[in-house]
C-alpha cells in the first residue's frame, strides 16, 4: 500500500491529513483505501475499456501535403542581416486538413536547410517503406 502514496508525498498533503510522515499517511489512509479499492478497481476497469475503445476508434489524422511550390531567389541585402549575398528558397506547401479544407504554409530556407529537409523526408520515406515491407 505504501507505493500508492509515494506520488503524493508532499508536506502540504501531509499537513492536510494531519500527519507527520508518509508512514503515518499510509496508516491513516489504509482503511479508506481498503473500503474503496473494489469500487475504484471496477471504475478503472470500466474506464480502461472506454479508453481502449476510444483510442481504437479515434483516427489520428493529420494534414496531408498535396502540393509544393518553390522559388529560388538571390538575396543581396536584408534589413535585419545587412549584406547577405546568398540564395534563399521560398517554399509554399498546400495541406489538406482531415476536414477536407486546404490551407497553405509558407517558409523560407537556405540551400543547406532545404538539403537537410529533403534528407530527413527521404529518411522518413525509407522508414515507412521498410515498415511496409517493400
Amino acid at each position: 500500500m505504501g507505493w500508492l502514496f509515494v506520488a503524493i508525498y508532499d508536506s502540504q498533503v501531509l499537513q492536510a491529513w494531519g500527519v507527520d510522515d508518509a508512514a503515518a499517511l499510509t496508516t491513516r489512509l489504509a482503511p479508506i483505501c481498503n473500503d474503496t479499492l473494489p469500487l475504484l478497481t471496477a471504475i478503472l476497469e470500466r474506464t480502461s475499456m472506454i479508453a481502449i475503445f476510444t483510442i481504437t476508434s479515434v483516427c489520428f489524422d493529420f494534414a496531408h501535403v498535396v502540393d509544393v511550390s518553390w522559388r529560388l531567389d538571390y538575396v543581396l541585402r536584408s534589413s535585419t542581416a545587412g549584406s547577405v549575398h546568398e540564395p534563399l528558397y521560398f517554399v509554399d506547401l498546400t495541406l489538406q486538413e482531415p476536414s477536407g479544407q486546404f490551407t497553405k504554409r509558407a517558409f523560407t530556407c537556405t540551400v543547406e536547410e532545404l538539403r537537410d529537409l529533403v534528407y530527413r523526408l527521404q529518411e522518413a520515406s525509407n522508414a515507412i517503406e521498410k515498415l511496409a515491407g517493400r
